[in-house]
């Protein structure tokens, strides 16, 4: 067994992923769709939020066969990282990031962003101690993703700045909460898409090709209930909270599509 989560699935696994999607496809898309994926667009934002949560929520249970959610409230990765995370926007806000400057040297390396990569995958191994964490692969994509939209601020140019300071003051354009929602956007995105890509390795079916972008749509929005949930208990601080917040956000949307599927 390899150490993601996605090595789990065997191909029978597979072929119930592409069932289930095309099954959520043909309850939802189908019908007013003329049965073709291709115009997703086409769909009221109802049909398309029905659509892609169905569809997640379908992945999931599969998933759900191999303690996806059981391992996840025990992911050590998702923590440690999110609590890096949140030390670098908290030096960068309050310190103009001299502390990461400083430990990590970041004024006498090529490129600051690389020597944050180089030092997230060493936290990252580090984290998961002895035992493989199946998610330590996109708790790191999604802190990269994090390190990404830094970038993106924009802030005006200073005269003789170093690139590590420049970098610390974009970063510190992200409030926390922004820190924590792309974090949980990116992780769960990046988790189902795994799964998918797994499933269908060489985008042949139709359906799970088009069902990508609902997806994303889906992830972004379980990270917007969730951070709200933290914002609203005062728990942006509390790293294991987060993760146990997105774990029962994940549960109630398996939950919730699996009651409406038995329902008469």
């Amino acid at each position: 067994m390899g150490t993601q989560f996605t090595s789990r699935l065997s191909a029978g696994d597979a072929r119930k992923v592409r069932s289930r999607v095309r099954s959520a496809w043909r309850s939802v898309a189908a019908p007013r769709s003329g049965g073709r994926a291709k115009i997703i667009d086409a769909l009221s934002t109802a049909d398309r939020r029905k659509l892609g949560d169905t569809t997640m929520a379908e992945i999931l249970q599969v998933a759900e066969e191999h303690s996806f959610s059981e391992d996840f409230s025990e992911s050590r990765v998702f923590v440690d990282v999110l609590d890096w995370l949140k030390r670098l926007q908290t030096n960068a806000k309050y310190n103009g990031f001299q502390g990461m400057i400083k430990e990590y040297d970041l004024d006498n390396v090529p490129t600051p962003s690389s020597e944050l990569g180089r030092q997230l995958d060493a936290l990252a191994v580090k984290a998961q101690g002895s035992q493989p964490d199946p998610f330590r692969v996109s708790c790191t994509t999604a802190a990269r993703s994090v390190l990404a939209k830094a970038m993106t601020q924009v802030v005006a140019a200073t005269r003789q700045e170093t690139d590590a300071k420049r970098f610390g003051r974009k970063l510190a354009e992200l409030d926390l909460k922004k820190v924590v929602s792309q974090y949980i956007e990116s992780f769960v995105g990046h988790e189902v898409e795994k799964l998918i890509r797994r499933a269908d390795p060489k985008s042949r079916d139709p359906a799970i090709s088009a069902s990508r972008e609902i997806l994303r749509e889906a992830a972004e929005r379980l990270a917007h209930r969730a951070v709200k949930r933290v914002e609203e208990g005062g728990l942006l601080t509390k790293s294991e909270r987060v993760r146990d917040i997105v774990f029962e956000e994940l549960r109630e949307l398996t939950a919730q599509v699996a009651r409406k599927g038995s329902e008469p």
